[in-house]
């Protein structure tokens, strides 16, 4: 009884095990193998990948305002443009400026210690 037990035991933590993993793209196998890379459904619409494209054909700037060069040159990714207008510095590019800043200091100990280590 003992072993029979076990053995359903064994059964339904392997299942629930599998189960537990089916959303990763790689799983281990062992042994020479290693691992194993599995297909994900992607979470992009067929409409967006449809408007990019068209997008691309278009113009070949993307929905991210990346530039596909052609050919062996590959693609630009998006940069960030600015002009001078008015005295003031304005953007004219498309990307998103409204990240946060960072706000942390180093301490006069860390400043000595990157300064040691990064700067000659």
């Amino acid at each position: 009884m003992n072993i029979r037990n076990l053995a359903i035991a064994t059964l339904f933590a392997s299942a629930s095990a599998t189960s537990v993993f089916a959303s990763q793209s790689l799983h281990w196998v062992g042994g020479e193998i290693g691992f194993i890379e599995h297909n994900i459904p992607s979470t992009v619409t067929r409409a967006k990948v449809m408007q990019d494209y068209q997008l691309s054909l278009q113009s070949k700037v993307d929905g991210s305002s990346g530039i596909q060069l052609g050919g062996d040159a590959g693609y630009l990714e998006p940069r960030h443009s600015y002009t001078v207008a008015d005295g003031k510095l304005r953007h004219t590019d498309s990307i998103s400026h409204k990240t946060a800043k960072p706000e942390y200091q180093h301490s006069a100990t860390e400043h000595v210690v990157f300064s040691e280590t990064y700067v000659n």
